[in-house]
């Protein structure tokens, strides 16, 4: 192989990485379910949850790592509050999808999971605010009953298909 081609080869892949050359597919699969969330019909239920469910895990996840950082209270709570309003107003739209009757029992264990992901935000940054760390170990709690009720959710979900 030539220099000139090793040196192409070296510059010019990851040009096109960066720039996001052969990543559209992703790109227009993200704006075609956004779309989709968007317009909210009954019979998309499944795959506009699945799709909202994966930002709300990795959100989730987020929250879960301020929580449990060795930070001060001070230092967590303002994180917190950053990072919990993109989060509550996912959790809104979780709330608010529309679904056909099959898919009460999934969206039932969603919604009251959702109720219990807002209240266990709320008393978690309550707690903080006020340094009392048995009402963030309240708030936490509220999140793990909302953990186990998408599990279940997920589980409906899937017999469904």
């Amino acid at each position: 192989m030539s220099m000139k081609r090793k040196i192409l080869s070296f510059v010019v892949v990851p040009m096109l990485m960066l720039t996001g050359v052969g990543c559209e597919t992703k790109v227009k699969k993200d704006e075609a379910m956004e779309a989709s969330v968007k317009q909210n019909k009954k019979e998309d239920f499944s795959k506009n949850l699945e799709y909202l469910m994966k930002d709300f895990s990795e959100q989730s996840k987020e929250i879960d790592g301020i929580v449990k950082s060795s930070k001060s209270m001070k230092k967590k709570s303002e994180k917190l509050k950053e990072v919990s309003k993109p989060y509550l107003e996912l959790v809104e739209k979780i709330s608010k999808l529309e679904y056909e009757e099959k898919d009460h029992p999934v969206q039932h264990n969603v919604g009251v999971a959702m109720i219990h992901v807002k209240d266990g935000v709320a008393i978690i940054q309550e707690g903080l605010d006020k340094g009392k760390e048995y009402e963030v170990d309240a708030g936490v709690e509220r999140l793990e009953t909302a953990s186990k009720l998408i599990d279940k959710a997920n589980k409906e979900l899937k017999k469904s298909k």
